[in-house]
Parts: C-alpha cells; sequence; structure tokens
C-alpha cells in the first residue's frame, strides 16, 4: 500500500497540475470575455454603429437569440434593429456634439460595436471593454469597448407600462 501511495505522488510531482475542464474565463461581474459572434449585423444611418444580431436561435448558447424580425419597411433590417440604430446615431451626436463629450475609443475599423442579447432578469445590457491590442493605435488613450443590450427587456417591459422600444431608448 505504501508503494502505491509513494507512486502516486511521484506521478503528480511529475506531471503538471492542470484542469482538464476547460472552462471560459469569467470577468469580476461574471460575464464571458470577449466579444460575441451573432449571424448578422448591419451599419447604423450615420455609420457611426455596427449592430450585430442573431437572426435565429442557433446562439443560445451565446446568450442571443433574434430580436423581434419584424420588418415593415422592407429594408431587409428588422426594424428594431434599425431603431437601435437610430438611436444610438443619436445619442452620439448629443453626447459627442452638443455636450462635446470624447468619442469612445475605437477599434480597428473606427465604427463602434453593439451587440443585441438576450439576458435573463434585471440586465438591460452593459459596456465591456476590449483588450488594448483592438484600439486604433492613434488614439491619445483609452482602451477601445462595445456595448451589449438586451433583445427585448422582457419580463422588464411586462412589469411597467412602457413599451421595450422606449425601455431601450432609455439604455
Amino acid at each position: 500500500m505504501k508503494n502505491y501511495i509513494l507512486l502516486i505522488l511521484i506521478i503528480s510531482f511529475i506531471y503538471p497540475r492542470r484542469d482538464c475542464l476547460q472552462q471560459s474565463e469569467l470577468d469580476r461581474l461574471g460575464r464571458l470575455g470577449g466579444r460575441p459572434e451573432l449571424q448578422d449585423s448591419t451599419l447604423s444611418p450615420k455609420g457611426h454603429f455596427y449592430i450585430h444580431y442573431d437572426t435565429t436561435a442557433a446562439n443560445d448558447e451565446l446568450q442571443s437569440g433574434p430580436p423581434d424580425l419584424t420588418d415593415l419597411n422592407l429594408n431587409g433590417v428588422p426594424d428594431y434593429i434599425d431603431e437601435v440604430g437610430i438611436i444610438a446615431d443619436s445619442a452620439m451626436k448629443v453626447l459627442v456634439e452638443v455636450m462635446k463629450f470624447q468619442r469612445a475609443p475605437f477599434d480597428a475599423d473606427s465604427i463602434y460595436d453593439i451587440y443585441i442579447m438576450d439576458f435573463g432578469d434585471n440586465t438591460y445590457g452593459f459596456n465591456d471593454f476590449d483588450g488594448d491590442d483592438t484600439a486604433d493605435q492613434n488614439q491619445e488613450d483609452g482602451t477601445s469597448s462595445y456595448l451589449r443590450i438586451d433583445r427585448d427587456f422582457i419580463p422588464h417591459s411586462e412589469d411597467v407600462d412602457i413599451s421595450a422600444l422606449d425601455i431601450m431608448r432609455i439604455t
């Protein structure tokens, strides 16, 4: 029996210990790191934002799934996504041109990214940052970032007399 224990100890020192079940690293808020890969994207009307979204439920493991895909104006982009782009462009105009805030540091393509995802209760969305290697090297300071916002704000929109679109405007 002593020989078995000795053998196990020797083997454990010879081979480094490692986690055989590699797990995705989470940040301090419990979020998965890295940008999500969604199925489709479109440019906002003013060209300041790429809005990324899914068109099927195939990406549910990434907490995404499609937003409302209704396209009443038949431009090939869901109306909800059109509204996200319009609202984002409007917010940028107010923050940067009117209030004179600095434009957020952008990644290599100079266009800020917004990811439409499905979040659980109590989350409307959040801002997340990239590593310094994705920022445009001509920027003076800052790390590029991106937004993740909820695709439908349910159950949040069921608790109040405000539409999901109005909650998205506030967010």
